[in-house]
């Protein structure tokens, strides 16, 4: 069953550095977790992207690159040093090797990533990005493996078929399987996993390695989601039965479907609201009639008058009686 949308993961979000959501918010997170995979210094990051698909021709304008490669130095989608990211790789000795090669991917907008540590051990990764900073992992070391991001993974590699304890406490506990007999455990949490935890299971399980792949959206997924509401109808119809406005219905549903108290809701929006305005502060600050009423947009504003009055004069609707006059009277407005 499809997981129903998250007011924060789905419409408001994600809270990030443009220009597109679907490249450089996406490719962030697809990064970060290509980073806790490693696990270790990464010296060389190679991507292969498929010509056939969209990242060929829109890495760099769309911002994919600025993305990814924040996400592998760690950085989330609106962090202010994002622009610097070229200079931060030289600066950690991160080389980056791309590749436009064939092969057959099944997304126009597929990563195959291989991150090389320090230690010589090479890490393989695919994941596409699905829309609106959401995505979707494919394969981890050539196993499959799915997710949205939306869970702490602890994932535990063993060469032979585990026997797994009724004790272990997790969302979903699932084991994939390689072609060559490698095994995957995966643990899935709504709880990030400390060190002491991580290094208990390795032992538990004889495990050649275990890695922790924090998630990276805001609301995190469980077992038995269950909304209110589904529709915009159904919203409507329940705040009109309870004489509710229409702001507590989606703090309701947010927090049923996030498994989470309406007052950490609460401060994740006023997280997000803060992060909104950093970027637009010095345009927030300034009076807005010097903004609206400069030279060029003085131009732009008397275009759209004229337009405006002639749409108005073909279909014989009243002029407003509102000027720019009166705008700028208002002390609202400056």
């Amino acid at each position: 069953m499809k997981v129903p949308p998250s007011i924060f993961n789905d419409v408001l979000g994600p809270v990030m550095r443009g220009p597109s959501s679907s490249h450089s918010a996406a490719a962030n997170r697809i990064g970060r977790l290509m980073r806790a995979l490693a696990g270790e210094k990464i010296s060389t990051l190679v991507v292969r992207y498929d010509p056939n698909g969209s990242l060929v021709t829109t890495h760099k304008e769309q911002g994919s690159d600025l993305g990814l490669y924040g996400g592998i130095l760690g950085w989330t989608p609106d962090d202010p040093r994002l622009p610097t990211f070229e200079q931060a790789l030289e600066d950690e000795g991160i080389e980056i090797n791309l590749h436009y090669e064939s092969y057959d991917a099944p997304h126009p907008n597929f990563y195959r990533l291989e991150a090389h540590g320090v230690s010589g051990t090479i890490y393989h990764f695919d994941a596409i990005s699905t829309g609106g900073g959401m995505i979707e992992t494919i394969s981890i070391d050539g196993i499959p493996f799915t997710s949205a991001g939306d869970y702490h993974h602890i994932l535990i590699w063993t060469k032979d078929a585990p026997e797994l304890p009724p004790d272990l406490a997790a969302e979903i506990v699932s084991i994939h399987k390689s072609d060559e007999g490698q095994h995957l455990i995966n643990l899935s949490l709504r709880e990030e996993p400390d060190q002491t935890a991580l290094q208990a299971l390795a032992k538990k399980f004889a495990a050649s390695r275990v890695r922790h792949l924090p998630a990276v959206l805001p609301v995190l997924a469980r077992n038995k989601i269950k909304v209110p509401f589904l529709r915009a109808g159904e919203m409507l119809k329940a705040a009109n039965a309870e004489g509710l406005p229409l702001w507590q219905m989606a703090l309701r549903y947010e927090s049923e479907r996030g498994g989470i108290p309406e007052e950490q809701i609460m401060a994740q929006k006023a997280t997000f609201a803060a992060s909104w305005k950093t970027p637009l502060r010095p345009v927030l600050e300034e009076p807005l009639t010097r903004i609206a009423f400069s030279p060029l947009n003085r131009q732009i504003f008397r275009l759209q008058k004229k337009r405006a009055v002639l749409f108005r004069l073909k279909f014989q609707m009243p002029l407003s009686a509102r000027s720019p006059q009166s705008w700028r009277s208002n002390p609202r407005w400056g």
